[in-house]
């Protein structure tokens, strides 16, 4: 689940060896309110000031030819921007106004902004991934036709983009079929679920060390870091690392190689028996001192966390009233589970919680569950408890991800579950999930009783 979330998350990557090359980039932005302007691309970041006219215009580098987005307060449009661009962009500060481009590369970008707006195309993915398997080859088959005719007919000239282009929608399609059959699994929470013998899993692209391609399309992105990712525990043995590691040393797109170190940086943990070796194979593959200084503060973090070590104390506001402290659990086996409101995972987990916690009532052990909701979410927080009818001891943290606990836990994902001893000593600061029979088990064996 770690891998799969950190992939699903926002691809982060950083500086690889493209040239530097200049742009300009020029436009207005009417009904501008000062809202600040900023030029985004992979490990790029650029802001830009407008006149009082609203007017921008600027000459700098930018590291390669591919997308970007511009965005102003909460609102983007994509970019494609190349060692040729002299773009002029003029559109309001929501961009719900239709952007009008001229200049050096504005057939491309009016492309794009025009292929955003096939009216038959679904953003919505849970629904488009709830979708009958017939029903989503159809959807899928109306899109890539419309992106299709709409590139045959941009008068686009530029056989880079062309060729950048048609790959992305290769890289689309590769992403969505491949991707249907769990997704409609979780969507449709029927886990049985399996395509038929004739659903075509379009596998078209094969190459997945483009540098080019990977900072143009986010969806080859995607398909290029599940490729290239670590296989379910291959983290965890000192033999599976120096595998996984050897394979990943030898690609050429240094994008993807630190993509890659920072969706393996998930995998230093507290239950990872062999951090100290994946710590030195990820410091290895990058020359960011500021991620490795996060990869060794990680690694720190959980040394301190070892199974019989003292656990961090916490003072957190109680659902029934007041403060409770792990010091006041004292005497008891204490099961934390850290998760949010918004957290579809955790969730997931309540019902093996409230069951596991149903069949061990009056044992020697308490069940906690600590939200790190943010304070403006509180009364979520409260209304959530009693629509699912959680129990257990219900405490909200004081600062949500920014929360000591979090910090002197190493919490970069959730849910994650803790286990501390009667002593108030760690027994695993990586625990089980309730729904793993293993956490039963666990507790049986520890004398849980």
């Amino acid at each position: 689940m770690r891998k799969t979330l950190a992939i699903l998350i926002a691809l982060l990557t950083f500086q690889m060896g493209f040239a530097n090359f200049p742009i300009t980039l020029s436009g207005t932005i009417e009904n501008h309110k000062k809202s600040e302007l900023t030029l985004h691309g992979l490990n790029f970041e650029k802001k830009l000031s407008t006149n009082a006219e609203a007017k921008f215009k600027e000459t700098f580098d930018i590291p390669y030819a591919g997308t970007y987005q511009l965005v102003i307060g909460k609102n983007a449009i994509k970019l494609y921007l190349d060692k040729n661009s002299k773009l002029n962009l003029v559109s309001n500060a929501d961009f719900t106004k239709e952007a009008v481009f001229t200049g050096e590369g504005n057939l491309e970008n009016k492309y794009l902004v025009a292929k955003e707006k096939n009216p038959n195309s679904m953003k919505d993915m849970q629904q488009l991934f709830s979708k009958s398997e017939a029903d989503f080859n159809t959807q899928i088959t109306s899109d890539v036709s419309y992106v299709e005719n709409l590139l045959k007919n941009a008068k686009i000239t530029n056989k880079k983009f062309l060729d950048l282009e048609k790959k992305h929608l290769l890289a689309y399609q590769q992403y969505m079929y491949t991707n249907y059959e769990p997704a409609h699994q979780y969507f449709s929470k029927n886990e049985a679920f399996k395509v038929s013998n004739s659903f075509d899993s379009h596998i078209a692209l094969t190459d997945f060390d483009d540098a080019d391609l990977f900072v143009y399309s986010n969806f080859y992105q995607k398909i290029a870091a599940d490729n290239y990712s670590a296989k379910d525990g291959q983290l965890e043995t000192a033999e599976g690392i120096n595998a996984y590691f050897s394979k990943i040393k030898g690609l050429k797109n240094t994008y993807l190689t630190q993509n890659i170190v920072k969706n393996s940086s998930y995998e230093l943990r507290a239950g990872n028996p062999n951090n100290k070796i994946l710590l030195d194979q990820l410091t290895s593959m990058t020359t960011d001192a500021a991620l490795k200084a996060d990869l060794n503060k990680k690694y720190e973090t959980f040394e301190k966390l070892k199974a019989g070590t003292k656990a961090p104390n916490f003072n957190f506001e109680n659902l029934k009233g007041g403060t409770t402290t792990l010091e006041s659990m004292k005497g008891k086996f204490v099961y934390i589970d850290i998760w949010a409101t918004w957290c579809g995972p955790c969730l997931q987990e309540v019902p093996s919680m409230k069951a596991l916690e149903e069949k061990m009532h009056g044992k020697n052990i308490e069940f906690v569950s600590i939200s790190i909701d943010e304070l403006k979410s509180k009364d979520k927080w409260k209304n959530m408890i009693e629509k699912k009818e959680m129990k257990g001891v219900q405490l909200f943290a004081d600062n949500a991800w920014q929360s000591q606990f979090v910090a002197d836990w190493g919490v970069d994902s959730i849910p994650r579950f803790l286990l501390i001893d009667p002593q108030g000593n760690i027994v695993n600061a990586d625990a089980p999930r309730p729904s793993d029979p293993a956490l039963e088990t666990l507790l049986v064996s520890l004398g849980v009783k």
